[in-house]
């Protein structure tokens, strides 16, 4: 009917919108999003960079997420799959296995000389720099060298290659080549092409390409990946892709605020006088008023013989004699602006949305009651056990298959069936749980009176709460704690435990209902 609006058909996988704004708003993506990944991602990663070098939200993001995931590093619990095994495995071969495994690995993680490329790094120093540099420029290239550590000794050994060192040769993506990754029919990566430069120059000159996997089969090169919005990307995405504009505006903000402060905080006297008014300046009082102020030696003030225009520089305690007829004027301004921390707050908590990380945690403050405090410390911590999982699939399995693999063929560990063929066995004596730094816990007395219920409830195990709360290993604790009471009791010195009585917890639990309140 004619003079009626066409009405807009709707649609379960877009909903109309009666704004104009919104109708307007058409992001247009490529299909093919690898497609000028190789342009792209060098910005991206140049912006990354300095926004964690050099902006103060940019690296606190970073750390939070670094300190909470990795701490000083992931720690390792051998955890053999016994079902998996056959029914000759003994749970004496598998208990024996795990032990040794471990104190191995201990040894070789936390020696630079035999875990890193360079001797200079720990691996918990080698899992932080890769997060580093994964969140800030989506990525990084792991090389696994299996070398002699020592005593004919084969063990792996890592060396880390930034990201940004990885692109088409040329800079040029070609073929099967995008963003300087080199991928099969399939969309596999078969080899990584890698910038060589030279200490006198400051670009590449040549690119190396480096295959994935040697001639048997292991992998050797690989790019640790984070960011990815799709499957098939060849490179990962910056943690500030989405915040990036945010934070740069907030870094200016910020810079512009403190600036201002320390204008308003130079305190300086500007001497005016009429012309008319003196007949000799040297008696009237202002010379000696003005050379009596301590002048910062790189503030110059105007004399007579000086251009007017002369800009005059602010400085704390700095007296000026204005020549006769000019007066200064100073734009009066409140520093900082009432509204600035209300502001950065705010700008604070969408940025900490946007990255996974609770406002509370991101500037480290809690001056909520407990439980929101509390609640904030647990959802950093659920985000960082998920980083937490990205980095042990995507960067500490495989060096600890190939490190365990040169074990058992050097006949340090015992694995029956480990080189038999069969994967599931071996991924079953290659199971483990890495834990990361304990839960920050406002109050550790019901943290610890948790943990307890979690045990006695068969929930959790106390090697599992161990580790948890406390980063420390339970049977190394159950062992010294025999020592220590062998001692005690050699000594004739007894320790008493007083355990709280039911009045005393009733007293604890309202005043902590109180202080909540």
């Amino acid at each position: 009917m004619a003079g009626i609006p066409k009405a807009r058909l709707e649609s379960v996988f877009s909903s109309t919108s009666r704004s104009r704004q919104v109708q307007n708003f058409h992001p247009s993506y490529l299909d093919n999003l690898n497609f000028m990944a190789g342009f792209e991602i060098e910005d991206s990663q140049d912006i990354g960079l300095n926004l964690f070098t050099e902006n103060p939200i940019g690296s606190g993001i970073v750390n939070r997420i670094v300190e909470g995931t990795i701490g000083t590093g992931l720690k390792l619990e051998s955890s053999v799959c016994r079902e998996l095994l056959g029914d000759d495995v003994t749970d004496e071969v598998i208990t024996r296995f795990q032990d040794k495994v471990e104190a191995y690995w201990n040894r070789f993680a936390s020696k630079p000389e035999m875990c890193d490329w360079y001797g200079e790094h720990t691996m918990g120093e080698l899992e932080a720099i890769c997060l580093i540099m994964g969140l800030f420029g989506g990525d990084c290239l792991r090389y696994i060298a299996i070398a002699d550590v020592g005593g004919k000794l084969y063990l792996p050994r890592i060396q880390l290659i930034s990201g940004r060192h990885v692109s088409s040769p040329n800079h040029s993506d070609s073929g099967n080549v995008v963003a300087g990754v080199e991928r099969d029919s399939k969309g596999k990566d078969i080899a990584y092409h890698v910038e060589v430069i030279k200490d006198d120059e400051a670009s590449a000159t040549s690119w190396v390409r480096r295959e994935k996997y040697s001639k048997n089969g292991r992998i050797q090169f690989k790019l640790i990946k984070f960011g990815e919005v799709e499957t098939g990307l060849v490179r990962g995405r910056s943690i500030f892709n989405s915040v990036k504009e945010l934070i740069i505006q907030a870094g200016r903000f910020t810079e512009a605020e403190v600036t201002k402060a320390i204008i308003q905080a130079c305190i300086t006297l500007f001497i005016e006088s009429e012309k008319d008014n003196i007949e000799d300046p040297e008696d009237s009082g202002i010379d000696a008023i003005a050379d009596s102020q301590v002048q910062d030696p790189d503030v110059t003030t105007p004399d007579e013989d000086e251009d007017p225009d002369t800009p005059i520089t602010l400085s704390p305690g700095a007296a000026y004699k204005l020549p006769p007829g000019q007066k200064a004027h100073l734009a009066e301004a409140t520093a900082p602006v009432a509204q600035f921390m209300m502001f950065m707050e705010m700008l604070l908590k969408i940025i900490g949305l946007s990255v996974g990380i609770p406002y509370e945690v991101l500037i480290e403050c809690f001056n909520s009651n407990y439980s929101a405090s509390q609640a904030a410390i647990q959802a950093a911590a659920r985000s960082w056990s998920i980083w937490r999982m990205r980095v042990v699939a995507r960067f500490l399995t495989d060096i600890y298959s190939q490190f365990v693999e040169c074990l058992v063929r050097q006949g340090k560990v015992e694995a029956p069936g480990y080189l038999d063929g069969d994967p599931f066995v071996r991924l079953a004596w290659e199971s483990a749980v890495w834990h990361g730094p304990a839960t920050i816990h406002i109050d550790p007395v019901k943290a610890v009176e948790a943990s307890g219920k979690a045990v006695n409830y068969g929930f959790s195990t106390r090697e599992t709460e161990a580790m948890k709360l406390f980063e420390n290993d339970f049977w190394s604790n159950v062992k010294r704690l025999g020592d220590e009471k062998k001692a005690l009791e050699k000594n004739g010195l007894v320790v008493s435990e007083e355990k709280p009585s039911a009045d005393g917890e009733k007293k604890e639990n309202e005043e902590d209902k109180d202080a909540e309140e």
